[in-house]
């Protein structure tokens, strides 16, 4: 049990960080300035549950994708932990780890509807969500900690969600200064665990 709460601490927290949920409110509110509150609350649902769908598959397929390409899990700790570093190293600058580049920011602007991109992919579900998934995956050591990994990821959503829900409705709670006091808090946890991954992946090499 407590190997089961330990894990569940850490998928928490180290998905918690990634997506940081609230630093997805400024882009949401400006590329949805022009919808209705509906049409907002609509595409946040939308978004979150393809985020939730994609990531899910990719945590829980990801042993297989590695295992097709000839890729070591101690290998793809290594260069997660180093890339989840970097992420980490953006959102103590006060950046987002999973930033949108300006022109995925352009087209949600045009868009009626940007709840499947830019706003589900890459904004909740990038590159660095699914590498973390994968991770997290590496990291469970029985069958019983795959339920455990799910249902973080739908909770964490579940949280995206209900975080955009209020956006919508009480956008002045959400100043700059408390998303970027939020976001270095975020980067320094995250921080911690990528260097925990890379130093795991260290260990479970043959030759150490």
């Amino acid at each position: 049990m407590t190997e089961l709460t330990d894990y569940l601490l850490v998928c928490f927290g180290t998905l918690f960080a990634i997506l940081s949920p609230l630093a997805t409110v400024p882009p949401f509110l400006a590329m949805t300035d022009s919808d209705t509150p509906l049409n907002r609350l609509q595409m946040a649902r939308r978004a979150c549950i393809v985020a939730c769908l994609v990531l899910l598959v990719f945590s829980v397929t990801g042993l297989t994708i590695l295992d097709f390409f000839g890729i070591t899990v101690p290998a793809f700790k290594i260069a997660g932990g180093i890339l989840l570093l970097r992420a980490s190293l953006e959102m103590l600058q006060g950046s987002r780890a999973t930033q949108i580049t300006s022109g995925e920011r352009e087209e949600g602007y045009q868009k009626e509807d940007i709840s499947i991109t830019p706003l589900a992919i890459p904004l909740l579900c990038g590159p660095v969500t699914i590498v973390t998934g994968i991770l997290l995956s590496a990291r469970a050591k029985s069958w019983m900690h795959y339920p455990v990994l799910v249902g973080t990821i739908m909770m964490i959503y579940l949280i995206t969600y209900c975080v955009l829900r209020i956006a919508v409705t009480y956008s002045y709670l959400f100043s700059e200064i408390a998303r970027r006091t939020v976001t270095r808090l975020m980067g320094l946890l995250l921080a911690s665990l990528a260097v925990q991954f890379v130093v795991n992946g260290i260990k479970d090499l043959d030759f150490v």
